[in-house]
């Protein structure tokens, strides 16, 4: 995962959520693209970055290294907020409202 770019890093993080019931050898990819993805933030694009978190929010998979992601992503939101799409910031709030309902559900 280390040659992989910052776009192949979000569309696999993207894809993951959409597996039905993510069989275990998915799932066990899953820490290591999250470690990856962490290492590229500050090279990603806000469409990628979107992504990215919303992939995390719809994970509901708390291994800390997909924590770390979605703590690197909102770590940038300021610094990019200016350069992003309405659509990117609908999909940047819309995972932030799912992972506070999610957390307010626990």
């Amino acid at each position: 995962m280390t040659r992989m770019c910052p776009a192949e890093l979000s569309n696999c993080l993207w894809a993951m959520p959409r597996l039905e019931g993510l069989p275990d050898a998915v799932s066990a990819a899953v820490p290591m693209l999250a470690a990856a993805i962490v290492k590229t933030v500050s090279s990603m694009c806000p469409f990628h970055l979107a992504n990215c978190f919303w992939a995390t929010a719809q994970l509901h998979f708390a291994a800390r290294e997909v924590l770390a992601v979605r703590a690197a992503i909102a770590w940038c939101i300021p610094n990019i907020v200016h350069h992003t799409s309405e659509q990117e910031v609908s999909n940047f709030l819309w995972a932030a409202a799912h992972l506070f309902e999610v957390q307010t559900t626990v």
